[in-house]
Order: structure tokens, then C-alpha cells, then sequence
């Protein structure tokens, strides 16, 4: 009987024990470089002896397997896999096969390993290493993939240090793939007395995504810059769903990296970074300098690659991460989406962005990183290359201007509308920034272009400190008379007042271009020829003098009416003209007396001008028909007794008048002046009818013209046309009156 019991125990004792299944979990068919870094991962739950077991490949070549297994372990080959068409054996001393792999080719000579990853179609994945860690497999297409092997997965962890209490916190987004019960999560760091924390238990539903935030409290409040980070996921069912290990490292360690939790894998690789800035020193940046960095990232996997990001980073000394603060041009900002990279394929992404003005001065770390937003950046990111100083980052100076030339900057310039057309009102709108090393009370501004026919200028008597901006306009029109095509202007400062002068301006102008479109052909027109009659004579200034008073004329070209070409309209259009007409005054300028288009900028329009004024021009000197037009006029008094007071002041004409024979009646407007011969003073510029009248004489008629301080003869020869019935009166005999 005691046989028996002591038999009894033995099997009840075996029934209760753990039974752990020992697994091939993980090979490295073909490394990168050469083939003595192969290694073959091998998995058992609890502790197992290896000196029992043994590897063989597919051509009979056998490992001796020694020491003890508990989870993971991992044995180091040379030269043992064939890398393609290989199948693996774990064998126990009786030549019994306890686990195999499916046949497994890697001609990639990389670092991919392939991982036991049961959701897929022959149970193995070929992907980034995991090195002692739960395999992570994405997912296959088949089923539910990755997915399904693990309940539950972390998607993304975030750190946030207090310094002051010495905690630090992570905050674990986790995904479950399974309904789970009781699930927990525990987070420590490697070594002795080192923090850690778990959660209390909680229940995930597949599908959904849970929060999770773990405390760690550093002794002597020190934490510290770079460290290893474990969490393990597990559940009362399950045991351990998940354990993962983190190398963490902060942006105050030399040994800095991007990527939240250290590189973790290696497919996508940052093969090229150039940084372009445009003040020529790419690793001096100053303040509004603009900078481009292209970042070129290859896929180096068989497969395609899907949702790549590539994010930009630049921390300053204290550790914060300031690239927010940057004022990007590119859409996506310090995050561009490049899509989908084919397989053995690269694209190419780009930052776009200036320096602000009001950003702290001193050494920044610039940082890159790419990752799948497909896997999750805590599964697959890098952020290395050998275009960065340190391979994780770029040290970058940031400095003020130190040239005074050019501590007044303008950016961000704007011009409304634009493009433009001929005649608009031009609104430009621009920054002034202070990036110097002086404060200013006082700037003058200046907007040129010789092409706009611009120079206009405005001072600034605002304080613009270190880094401040400043909003500054100015307004203008475009002429009329231009090329469509881009036109160049400029802004440049004075500033440095003191003692009643500026001793600094800016080195060179901004430039900025406008472009100019649909600008109409240039009108043709007589200058001076303000009622558009085809002519130039005293009813222009009439024309002009009315319109400026708003009652009365119409200006429809009023590049005609511009007669001394200065760009306006105004009452000394009007002068110019009688000057020009009366006193012998300049000459009015081009297009005159031919028709042409006006070759001076302004901003002046010609809506009409009919094809019948191409006549040519000429003067009619007609100042006592205007006198009477201006007094007639509704004009205003002020214009009215301005312009016949003018048109008094011109010096007047003399008409000589004899007749053959003598003792013609004479008339000159129909208005009786006498017996001719007769002389006939003070009459205004302008033309006349003369008409003398003697009896047995046919009427005489005749207009002429009375030039200003010049004397008109007019000399009769009477036809008779019966005896004269009377004696020619004798001159004292009549009297008449004028």
C-alpha cells in the first residue's frame, strides 16, 4: 500500500505542475554587414534546462544548447543559417523535433529577424527585432493579424517631468485587441532602489482605446537624463499579455533621441538632411532669416510602407521643445505627411520656415524623426542620421543681427489687391521688426519704385524695442500708362535718431514685386484739349475752370485736360492754357497739337476721346466771346470773377479801318464805331465782323482776327452800285455815339 500512495503523489504532484512548451520565438537569418551576428530567440513561460535540447538547420548542422531558459534567450551563431529556403529544428538529445519553423528565406542582409506571429498564414512574420521582448506583428490580412496574438498593446506613451517634486509621469495610450478582465499595468526602471508604479485593475473592451497614467518618484528628486523603462501589461487570466522595454532619454542628454522611446526599428532611414539658410550660415540662424531643410527618407524594407511622418524638433537650452513657436510656410508644418514610400524606395520632405523675432537666444538642438503612423511611433521610429553633428541632433546657434545696417527689417509684406490693374488704389501692408541690438523711439519709413513713379515716405515715432514688430501701410495708385508685367519696389529705414537726425538707414531695400494686369491700351488724345473738340483754345480752360467748380463742364479725358502735364487737375491747367495762348507762356507738352498717348506716369484716366479730335490742335484767340461765356456761366463767383479778371489782364488789340472812298459807316459786331478812317483801341484778343455801310456803295463785310498788343488793318475798296444821291458827309458834321 505505501507503493501505491508514494505512486500516487508522484502523479498528483506531476498534474499540478506548470507544463511549459519550450518555442523557437525569433531568428536572424542574415544580418546587415557579415554573417557571424546571426542569433536564433528562444521562448519557455517559466524555467527550463537547455542542456537537453539542441538547434539543427536544414543541411543537419547542430548547436549544443547549455545553461537554463526562463522566457526569452537568446543564442548568439556564426555563420549557421543558410538564409534562403532554411527550415529550423529545436530538437530534445532523443532526436524528438519539439518545435520547427515553417521554410524561412531572408535575402535582405539587413536587420530584420523573423518572429513567430501565429495570425499569419504560416505562423512567422519577417519585421523589426524585438530582442527579449513580446513580438510585435502587424497586422497580416488575414483574420485578425497581429491583433489578435496580443489582447492588448501599447499605441503611444507620453513623459511629463516635474522637476520640483521629482516625479516623473507616463502616460500609456493602450489598445485592446480582446475583451480583458482585471487588467493592470506596471512601469520600473532598471536598478536597485529605482521607482516604479502600477495601476489598480481596470476591464478593456476590443476595439477601444484606454489611458493609463504611471507615476514615478526619483529618490533626491533626480531624474535622470537617459534611463531604461519596462512595462509589463498583464491580467489575473492571462498572466502577461505584454512587456515591453523603453531606452528613454531627454533632450538635456548628449546622448538625445527624438524618438519617444529610443529607435525601434530600422526599415525607415533618414539617408540625407540639408539645411539651407538664406543668410548663407546654415548653422547661424538669425532673427526672420528663413530656412529650408529637406529631408530625404528611404525605405529599405521589401514592402511598401504606409502613413510615414517625418516631424522636426528644435529644443533650446532648457529642454523645451520650440519648434511651435517657428513660423512655418509649409502646410504641414513641423509634421509632413509623406504617404506611402514603395518598397526600396525615398521621398523627400520639406521645411519651410522663418525665425521669429521674439525667440530666445542661445544653443538649440535640432532633431529629426520618421515613423509609420501605421505601426505607432513606439513601435517603429528612428531618428538618426550621418548628416547631424551628433547623429540624433544638430546644434543650432540662434543670435541677433549684428550688422546696424540691418537691424530694421521688413517682412510679411502685403499689397491689396494683386495682382493689379492701371488706375487701382494699392494698399501694402507690412511688418517692421527691431532686430537689432538697439531700442528705437523713432524710424522713417520709405516706399520706393522709379518704375511706379514712387517715393513716398512716413516716419514712425512708436517705440520699437529689441524683437518687436511694428505694422506699417502706405497707399498709392497705380498710373495709368504702363506695361503689364512684374514691377519692383523697395522699403528701406532710417533710424538711430538722435539729436535731430537719423545716422543709420538699411543697407539695401526689401524688394517686393507687384504684377500689373490687364492694364488697357494707352488712350490717344491732344493735351490741352479739356472739351475734347479736337482743338486747343480758350473754351478748354473754360471747359476745365467749370468742371473745378462742380457745377458746370465735363472733364472726359482728363489726361487732355491736364494741360501742364503735372498729373493733376487744377486751376493752373487752366493758366497754363492762356498763358500759353495769350502771353506767350511754354509750350504744352506732348501729345500737341498731333494726337498721342501721354509718356509721363500718373494716375490721370481718358475714358473718351472720339476718333473726330483727331484734327490736330491750333489756337482761336476768342477772349471776348470766353469773358461773355464766363459771365453768362454758372460757374461759381469765385472762379468767375478770378477767370474774367484773367482774361481782362490780357493786353489787347487795335483794328485800323479805312475804306475807298472814305466816309464808309463803319460797325464792328454790329455795334456802330464811326467813320471810317478810324482806329479802334482796347478790343480783346479774338475775331470780329467788320461791316462799313456808305450810301450808292454795296455793303462791305469782313471777319477778322484781333491778335493780343497787335494791330489788325483793314483796308475797303467800296463797289458802287448807283450815283451816290449824297455828298460824303463831312466827319463835323455827326455826331454818334460808341
Amino acid at each position: 500500500m505505501k507503493t501505491k500512495a508514494f505512486l500516487l503523489t508522484i502523479i498528483i504532484l506531476l498534474a499540478i505542475s506548470p507544463v511549459y512548451a519550450l518555442l523557437i520565438n525569433e531568428i536572424e537569418l542574415n544580418p546587415e554587414g557579415i554573417n557571424e551576428n546571426e542569433w536564433i530567440e528562444l521562448y519557455n513561460e517559466g524555467i527550463i534546462p537547455l542542456t537537453n535540447y539542441y538547434i539543427e538547420n536544414s543541411a543537419g548542422k547542430i548547436i549544443k544548447l547549455n545553461e537554463d531558459v526562463s522566457e526569452y534567450r537568446t543564442i548568439a551563431v556564426s555563420n549557421f543559417f543558410i538564409n534562403s529556403n532554411e527550415k529550423i529544428f529545436l530538437k530534445n538529445n532523443e532526436g524528438q523535433i519539439i518545435d520547427e519553423t515553417p521554410i524561412l528565406s531572408d535575402s535582405g542582409d539587413n536587420y530584420k529577424t523573423w518572429s513567430r506571429c501565429p495570425g499569419f498564414s504560416n505562423g512567422w512574420f519577417l519585421g523589426p527585432p524585438t530582442f527579449g521582448e513580446t513580438n510585435i506583428c502587424p497586422d497580416s490580412g488575414e483574420g485578425d493579424g497581429g491583433g489578435a496574438l496580443i489582447p492588448v498593446i501599447i499605441k503611444d506613451i507620453l513623459f511629463e517631468k516635474d522637476e520640483e517634486a521629482g516625479e516623473l509621469h507616463a502616460r500609456l495610450t493602450i489598445k485592446a485587441n480582446k475583451d480583458v478582465e482585471d487588467v493592470r499595468i506596471r512601469a520600473w526602471i532598471d536598478g536597485e532602489n529605482e521607482p516604479s508604479d502600477t495601476t489598480s485593475r481596470f476591464d478593456v473592451i476590443e476595439g477601444r482605446n484606454y489611458l493609463q497614467t504611471l507615476t514615478l518618484i526619483f529618490p533626491l528628486k533626480n531624474i535622470p537624463q537617459e534611463f531604461i523603462l519596462n512595462v509589463r501589461i498583464e491580467s489575473r487570466e492571462l498572466g502577461k499579455i505584454l512587456e515591453r522595454i523603453f531606452r528613454i532619454s531627454f533632450p538635456d542628454s548628449p546622448n538625445f533621441n527624438f524618438c519617444k522611446v529610443g529607435e525601434t526599428r530600422r526599415d525607415l532611414r533618414i539617408s540625407n538632411i540639408n539645411i539651407d539658410n538664406s543668410a548663407d550660415d546654415d548653422e547661424e540662424w538669425e532673427f526672420l532669416n528663413n530656412i529650408e531643410i529637406e529631408v530625404d527618407i528611404e525605405n529599405v524594407d521589401e514592402d511598401d510602407i504606409n502613413d510615414i511622418i517625418v516631424e522636426l524638433g528644435l529644443f533650446d537650452p532648457k529642454g523645451r521643445n520650440q519648434v511651435g513657436d517657428l513660423e512655418f510656410k509649409n502646410v504641414d508644418e513641423e509634421k509632413v505627411n509623406l504617404g506611402t514610400i514603395k518598397a526600396k524606395d525615398k521621398e523627400t520632405a520639406i521645411f519651410l520656415f522663418r525665425i521669429p523675432s521674439d525667440i530666445e537666444l542661445g544653443n538649440y538642438k535640432l532633431v529629426i524623426k520618421t515613423y509609420s503612423d501605421d505601426w505607432g511611433e513606439v513601435n517603429q521610429c528612428t531618428s538618426i542620421s550621418d548628416d547631424l553633428d551628433n547623429n540624433s541632433f544638430q546644434i543650432i546657434n540662434i543670435d541677433r543681427e549684428e550688422d546696424e545696417g540691418k537691424f530694421i527689417a521688413f517682412d510679411n509684406i502685403r499689397l491689396v489687391p494683386s495682382p493689379a490693374t492701371c488706375g487701382d488704389n494699392i494698399k501694402l501692408i507690412a511688418d517692421m521688426y527691431n532686430i537689432g541690438d538697439f531700442n528705437q523711439d523713432r524710424i522713417k519709413v520709405k516706399l520706393t519704385s522709379p518704375e511706379l513713379n514712387l517715393n513716398l515716405e512716413q516716419e514712425i515715432l512708436e517705440d520699437l524695442d529689441q524683437g518687436d514688430k511694428n505694422i506699417i501701410t502706405f497707399e498709392f495708385v497705380i498710373p495709368r500708362n504702363l506695361e503689364n508685367k512684374d514691377y519692383v519696389l523697395g522699403l528701406e529705414a532710417e533710424y538711430d535718431y538722435r539729436n535731430s537726425s537719423y545716422r543709420e538707414v538699411s543697407d539695401e531695400s526689401t524688394k517686393f514685386t507687384l504684377k500689373i494686369e490687364e492694364c488697357s491700351p494707352l488712350p490717344f488724345f491732344i493735351r490741352g484739349d479739356s472739351n475734347i473738340d479736337g482743338k486747343v483754345d480758350i473754351s478748354d480752360s473754360i471747359n476745365t475752370l467749370s468742371w473745378l467748380s462742380f457745377e458746370e463742364g465735363k472733364i472726359m479725358c482728363q489726361d487732355a485736360a491736364d494741360a501742364n502735364d503735372d498729373g493733376k487737375i487744377d486751376i493752373t491747367d487752366s493758366l497754363y492754357t492762356l498763358n500759353f495762348l495769350f502771353n506767350g507762356g511754354l509750350s504744352i507738352s506732348e501729345p500737341y497739337p498731333a494726337l498721342g498717348i501721354d509718356t509721363t506716369l500718373d494716375i490721370l484716366t481718358c475714358e473718351f476721346y472720339p476718333v473726330q479730335a483727331m484734327g490736330g490742335g491750333g489756337s482761336i484767340d476768342k477772349v471776348k466771346d470766353a469773358i461773355n461765356e464766363a459771365k453768362s456761366s454758372g460757374m461759381n463767383n469765385e472762379i468767375k470773377s478770378f477767370f474774367v479778371s484773367y482774361l481782362d489782364s490780357i493786353p489787347k488789340g487795335t483794328l485800323s479801318i479805312s475804306s475807298y472812298p472814305s466816309y464808309a459807316y463803319t460797325y464792328v459786331d454790329n455795334v456802330y464805331k464811326g467813320i471810317a478812317p478810324i482806329s479802334i483801341t482796347n478790343l480783346a484778343p479774338g475775331n470780329y465782323n467788320v461791316k462799313l455801310v456808305k450810301p450808292g456803295y454795296a455793303t462791305y463785310s469782313k471777319t477778322v482776327s484781333i491778335q493780343s498788343g497787335k494791330v489788325t488793318t483793314v483796308s475797303a475798296l467800296l463797289a458802287q452800285t448807283s450815283p451816290n444821291p449824297y455828298p460824303s458827309p463831312s466827319p463835323q458834321l455827326f455826331y454818334y455815339k460808341n
